[in-house]
């Protein structure tokens, strides 16, 4: 039997801007799928997290409080390379799409995930007149998602790493180092001008002896902002691996432009592809040898590769950035900034109390479509 077509929509979360903060896929199954095509279908979309959404219908699977209250489903996250534990934006974009989709009736969400519930509430902004906007003659809703994460504890570390990962940071200071539970590099350095200026070292951040590497400085005085932060990732992804699959397929397509418009566009000897992915000033570059005819030098936009090396804008990585940043500020609500290319607003509450933190992000959806296979 055919399966269905499913529904997805690409979200940017943390921003109220198109093409800023960090995309996520969102996939609605309203059938099982195996774990390959759950993980071909994240390669498929090539951005830095693909979510999986099941609604739960069974009565047995809630308890008598929440049969009605509130809706639950099963949320996953892939990236292009593996299944991950916890995403902040791919949660928000989720619970995005289906508070903008009608899916849901009233502001809150539970999502059973690998970490356990969390919950998503729809906050509408100011009275209910200032959040209705007007767009193509459509009333729409303008609203902020807060996600109720746990904290993410960290521990001190040894200081004998000092010199390999300032070498990563391109020489930087460092002022505190951190071990998330999560098994990620804290690196505070001195200031969040210090964070937005660095050029990190991928090479040398993947000896590092972490799964990632977070960076983050206080923020400028004149800024409204309480701290910056950027994280990057090489080892959730081998940039060979995603070089190659990337320049096969440009490979095919200019193969096949160079035999079908040979007569307009001639042939030239092509003895070397460059290809590039965006940094934060400037693409990086390598350029790799090859032995075929085509017609004109490509210059492939490998972004899978960006989004694997820096993270655009982490959610659960502030479960970590919020108890050190509202220990040395001494408060509770704090106000992110994600210094990475595309940028990214945070709104935190600490609640040390019950060791949680709300995060709060607007997110704006910019593509929609079905999957057919």
């Amino acid at each position: 039997m055919a399966k269905k077509p499913v529904k997805f929509t690409v979200v940017d979360a943390f921003t109220d801007s198109a093409f800023k903060g960090n995309p996520a896929a969102v996939c609605l199954l309203e059938e099982e799928r195996d774990e390959d095509w759950l993980q071909a279908l994240a390669m498929e979309f090539n951005i830095s997290e693909t979510c999986y959404l099941n609604r739960i219908t069974e009565p047995e699977a809630l308890d008598s409080s929440t049969t009605i209250l509130t809706p639950r489903f099963r949320l996953r996250w892939f990236t292009p390379t593996a299944e991950v534990n916890l995403c902040g934006h791919a949660t928000l974009a989720a619970a995005h799409f289906l508070f903008t989709s009608r899916l849901v009736n009233g502001n809150l969400i539970e999502f059973i995930t690998l970490s356990g519930v969390l919950t998503a509430r729809k906050v509408m902004q100011g009275n209910k007149s200032d959040a209705l906007k007007y767009e193509n003659g459509e009333a729409q809703e303008h609203f902020s998602v807060e996600l109720d994460f746990p904290i993410v504890p960290m521990v001190e570390y040894n200081s004998a790493e000092v010199a390999s990962i300032s070498k990563a940071l391109n020489g930087a200071s460092v002022i505190d180092i951190k071990k998330t539970e999560e098994d990620d590099l804290f690196v505070v350095l001195p200031s969040g001008k210090t964070v937005v200026d660095i050029e990190p070292q991928f090479d040398d951040i993947q000896k590092l002896p972490a799964m990632g590497l977070i960076i983050t400085g206080l923020a400028p005085p004149e800024s409204e902002f309480d701290f910056f932060s950027r994280s990057f990732y090489p080892k959730l992804g081998s940039r060979r691996q995603l070089l190659a699959s990337n320049i096969e397929l440009v490979l095919k397509i200019y193969m096949y432009a160079s035999s079908k418009y040979a007569d307009q566009i001639g042939h030239a000897k092509l003895e070397h592809m460059r290809v590039f992915s965006a940094g934060k000033n400037s693409p990086q570059h390598w350029s790799i040898p090859f032995h075929y005819n085509f017609s004109i030098q490509p210059y492939i936009p490998l972004c899978s590769i960006s989004f694997i090396l820096q993270d655009p804008v982490g959610g659960a990585v502030h479960c970590s950035l919020a108890p050190y940043w509202s220990q040395k500020l001494g408060k509770c609500d704090l106000l992110a900034y994600v210094a990475s290319p595309r940028g990214g607003i945070v709104d935190i509450h600490l609640d040390e109390q019950n060791q949680r933190v709300l995060l709060r992000g607007k997110a704006i959806t910019v593509m929609e479509g079905c999957v057919l296979v």
